[in-house]
Parts: structure tokens; sequence; C-alpha cells
């Protein structure tokens, strides 16, 4: 919006100032007394002050080099409407810098974010592949890595639109960093154990002399570094621990030498021994 003053013909006639106006666009303003034009960015325009009189008022425009220039013959009511429009224009030229700003420092943001993304991604399959879990530990460890950025950054609209026009994977790269990390890396365990359950199903049928529960299978495929298996006697917890034992093997997730398994007594402790034996030799697992 552009907006123009001038002195009032009743108020030139009462003053012995110049002829002059003032014109005030988004970003600059122009100036013209007596014929001549000045001009330039709209901030020079915080330095202008105002006199009021009984009736009219004198702006008092200043010039580059510490000089003003008085302007008479407005009335009150416009001088005031003047200075709000000069500081309405300042704040916007304001806002707009800022934006300019964080569109600036976004791009930086970005590169950091797109960063930590493909890295998590990539050790997250990495995991799966050498362990076969998301463990609590590698989840808080990946969490903890996560950049941090003021909160307010993506709340301006024109910020946003700046976001959505980026890349395809720059955008999944920036809602991977709004997501909780835990929930991501919930997701993929369960993306993983669904598919190692129907990829394994020959395994946990044929693993002990009955096909392993759902309930077993889904125990014997978690492999977070703590995991409690709560379960009533004789319903099956002994080959969940022999099929456990065979899986990781299976895998390559542990070597034999690297595994330890306890039972409560020495009698279940040679039935343990005696299930790994005659389960897991005739698949070739010890």
């Amino acid at each position: 919006m552009t907006r123009t003053w001038r002195p009032s013909v009743l108020g030139q006639s009462l003053t012995s100032g110049p002829r002059w106006e003032l014109t005030l666009f988004a970003e600059r303003f122009e100036l013209t007394v007596q014929g001549k034009n000045l001009s330039g960015s709209i901030s020079r325009l915080e330095g202008l002050t105002v006199s009021k009189g009984l009736l009219w008022s004198t702006l008092h425009f200043p010039l580059s080099d510490g000089k003003h220039i008085d302007l008479n013959g407005i009335p009150n009511a416009g001088a005031q409407k003047l200075k709000r429009s000069i500081a309405a224009v300042l704040l916007e030229q304001r806002r707009r810098q800022e934006i300019a700003t964080r569109i600036r420092d976004l791009e930086q943001q970005l590169l950091i974010i797109f960063d930590w993304a493909r890295s998590a991604v990539d050790t997250c399959k990495q995991q799966l592949k050498r362990r076969g879990w998301l463990s609590y530990e590698f989840v808080k460890l990946t969490a903890d890595s996560k950049p941090v950025m003021p909160p307010e950054w993506l709340q301006v609209s024109e910020v946003r639109q700046h976001l959505e026009r980026q890349p395809r994977p720059v955008q999944e790269a920036v809602r991977l960093w709004q997501r909780p990390f835990d929930d991501f890396a919930r997701a993929l365990n369960l993306q993983h154990a669904a598919k190692a359950a129907e990829e394994d199903r020959s395994f946990f049928d044929s693993v002990e002399k009955s096909p392993l529960t759902t309930e077993q299978r889904e125990a014997v495929i978690c492999f977070d570094s703590r995991v409690l298996l709560v379960a009533s006697a004789g319903s099956g917890k002994t080959s969940t621990m022999v099929a456990k034992a065979g899986y990781a093997l299976r895998h390559g997730y542990f070597a034999p030498d690297r595994m330890l398994l306890l039972a409560f007594n020495n009698d279940a402790a040679a039935e343990l021994r005696e299930r790994i034996r005659a389960r897991l030799n005739p698949l070739g697992k010890v």
C-alpha cells in the first residue's frame, strides 16, 4: 500500500515552511521538498520526530549527514496517522528481514537435519541386520543425537512454505526429526518382527516338537537388551529359550561361545542342555 502526505492548504498559509510531499511505499520512501527529491529505505524514517502545535504539527525529517529538514503544515491528527503508518511499515520491514534471516538459517538447519536422518536410518538398518532388534540403549543414543533447533523456527508461514518447496527426501528427513524417535524405532521393530515371523516360519514350526505359539515367536524374535518373559509352569518357557538360542545362531547375532543359558536348578539345567542338543543339533546350529 502507498500513502502520501502533503501539508494542509490552511496549514501552509499559517506556516513559513517549504512545500513538501512525503510518500511511503512498502520498503522505501520518497520525499519532495521545494522540487528536490529524497528517497531511501524506510528504515531512515525511524528517526522522524513530530512537534505538536495547537493545530498543526512539524515533522523533523532526518538527513544522512545528521541534520534534519522541518516539514510544516500537517494537521495534528494527520501527523499522528503518519507516525502510526511509519511504525506499521517499519514493523513489517523488520518482519520481512527476520523471515529472510530465518529462511537463510533454515538452509543450514536442513542440511544438519538431513544428515542426522540419513545416518539414523542407515544405523537402524545395520543394527537390525547385526542384532535383529533396535534396543533401548540404541534408540536412546540415536534420539539423543537428534539436532536441537529452536521450537519456533517452523511456526512462520513463509518458512513452512519454503520447506514445502524442498525436495521430498528433505521433507521426509524433517518429518523424522519432528517425530519422537522411540515411536519410529518401535514401528521398525514391529515391522521387522512381522517380517521375521513370516520368513522364519519353517524354523519356528520345526525347532520344537510342536510349532511355537505366536507369543513364543514374538519372544524369540525380540532381542532388546533386557527381555522379561513371564509364563506359568509347563507353558513353554524352555522351548522358547531353546528356540531363541537357535534363532540367534541361525542369524549370526551371537557366536555360540558368547551365549549363556541358565536354569533354576540342576534338573532344569540338565533338561535345557538335553533340549539344546536334541533340537539344535539336527538343525546344525550347535
